[in-house]
């Protein structure tokens, strides 16, 4: 369990999973503000505790949210620790969509340049949140909407009632620079993506936890 510090840049892999395959989205967040000692599984198990509804809501029933894993990138890697404590199945009705459909909600940064954006591929959609013109459905749409103004937000992650904790920013990272850029928006595409990934005709990808 490494105690964060401020500068500090935090990798996050969100996990979710159908039957033979697993989406796992990762984000970034740098570390800021920090008052008494705050670890990795901390963060986790705020984030675990923050995500997981914004999953479940938008993950068929046939999927299951499977909990956060945190670990230090920046400027000394540290092993990950994980949270479960928030697993569940998704709340999406009618039949689970191919598992290489997946709803993207784009990531813009206040500065220019497809290095400054990023994306996420949200997995596992439900039959019922895709329309008659094979696009998401408004409602799917609401959802991401809420999950991406939750990406673009400033976290504050509370240990101790408050006795300890820090600020974590969401960034976009650029690997090449070492260094992360605040995300600014967080905006839903009114279309499909693909993950071939996660597709049937892809290796068995079980669960990291």
């Amino acid at each position: 369990m490494p105690i964060v510090a401020n500068g500090d840049l935090l990798e996050v892999r969100f996990v979710c999973h159908t039957q033979n395959q697993s989406g796992i989205n990762v984000r970034h967040w740098g570390v800021s503000g920090v008052l008494g000692v705050v670890t990795t599984i901390d963060v986790a198990f705020n984030l675990d505790g923050l995500y997981d509804s914004f999953y479940k809501s938008v993950i068929s029933s046939a999927a299951t949210y499977r909990g956060c894993g945190v670990k230090r990138l920046l400027p000394v890697p540290s092993a990950e620790d994980i949270s479960i404590a928030n697993v569940g199945i998704g709340t999406g009705a009618g039949d689970l969509l191919p598992k290489q459909t997946c709803g993207i909600i784009t990531l813009r940064t206040g500065l220019p340049g497809q290095g400054n954006r990023g994306r996420m591929y949200v997995p596992f959609p439900a039959e019922d949140d895709n329309d008659a013109d094979s696009t998401p459905t408004p409602a799917y749409i609401t959802l991401l909407t809420a999950f991406g103004t939750q990406l673009k937000t400033i976290t504050q992650v509370i240990v101790s009632a408050g006795v300890d904790e820090c600020t974590i920013t969401p960034l976009v990272f650029h690997r090449a620079l070492g260094l992360g850029t605040a995300i600014t928006q967080g905006t839903p595409r009114d279309r499909w993506g693909t993950q071939r990934r996660r597709s049937d005709f892809g290796a068995m990808n079980l669960p990291p936890f």
